[in-house]
């Protein structure tokens, strides 16, 4: 793995479409960082608008700041493109419209070096809304241990908080757009077979909520795409082939699933997961029936009998 004595170690990757409304705002927290051994790389992903413009209006007065056209394919193509032109062993991710607070990097940077089994570095985000006003906080659980377990229920990390060693996230195959929507939740299981995830008890990124949010959709697929991720890791869990596509209507397909992963013991998908999974299932107009008899099985086997009533009642 390449060490840390480059003169820049960090380089911090910002996927950008149409962005230019929040962009320099974004640059601009990078400029006040107490740690000053970092690149910028911004991947400009097919915007129409004027993002170009403001990277280079920046780059007068931020020599490390690069920018790259994307291939106007996703997230997870963006961040994939900007992977293959990184040479630092330590890669930050920042989205085009959140903050970092000025001791983020540092911070990171020597957790990371701190601990040699750490491939990823997150933290805790405060949260911020259109015009930047505060909206309260957002935590992670911290220790390796708290994060592996959680993994297994949910995504408990936020990605544009994020710091991870390039070579690891590269050996595990980068990002997948298969999964766009839930594309960090998908790395971070992969990453969790090669090394531990931590995340620092520290606010050092403000996340902005708005309307154009994956996060934000009213009809909320990106938690059946979610649902998918883990669905697809427990499946590798068991030794059965990954998926090789998701159709077009997940509800269907995720129920029968569920169904399945409850018949295999070794997979441990708990029942409250899967009532939730269910529930999504049921709520985008899939016949659940015998997956919740399934579910039913699977609490009373596990004697919770409060899932197994929460299941009847589904």
């Amino acid at each position: 793995m390449t060490t840390s004595n480059s003169a820049h170690p960090v380089t911090v990757l910002i996927p950008a479409r149409n962005a230019e409304a929040t962009l320099a705002q974004t640059l601009e927290s990078l400029k006040t960082q107490t740690f000053r051994r970092f690149e910028v790389l911004v991947v400009n992903d097919g915007s129409s608008d004027r993002t170009a413009q403001v990277v280079t209006a920046f780059q007068r007065k931020m020599r490390r700041l690069q920018m790259i056209d994307g291939p106007a394919k996703g997230i997870s193509a963006a961040l994939n493109k900007g992977l293959q032109q990184i040479s630092s062993p330590f890669v930050a991710r920042l989205d085009a419209d959140d903050l970092a607070d000025p001791t983020r990097l540092g911070k990171q940077l020597a957790a990371l070096e701190g601990n040699p089994s750490w491939v990823l570095c997150g933290s805790d985000v405060s949260r911020i809304d259109e015009a930047g006003a505060p909206l309260g906080g957002m935590t992670s659980p911290t220790t390796p241990e708290a994060i592996a377990h959680r993994l297994w229920e949910k995504n408990c990390l936020y990605h544009p908080s994020i710091m991870f060693r390039r070579e690891a996230v590269m050996r595990v195959g980068g990002y997948r757009s298969l999964y766009d929507g839930a594309e960090d939740y998908d790395l971070y299981l992969r990453l969790r077979e090669i090394g531990e995830l931590a995340s620092l008890p520290e606010m050092l990124t403000a996340y902005r909520i708005h309307s154009g949010q994956v996060t934000q959709d009213p009809n909320r697929k990106y938690r059946q795409i979610a649902d998918a991720v883990l669905l697809n890791a427990l499946r590798k869990r068991a030794g059965i082939a990954e998926f090789s596509e998701l159709p077009k209507e997940l509800g269907l397909f995720l129920a029968s699933e569920v169904m399945a992963a409850l018949s295999r013991p070794e997979t441990q998908l708990s029942p409250r997961v899967a009532r939730h999974m269910l529930a999504r299932c049921k709520k985008a107009g899939a016949e659940i029936g015998l997956a919740k008899q399934s579910l039913v099985r699977s609490a009373l086997s596990h004697r919770n009998f409060q899932e197994t009533l929460k299941a009847l009642a589904l």
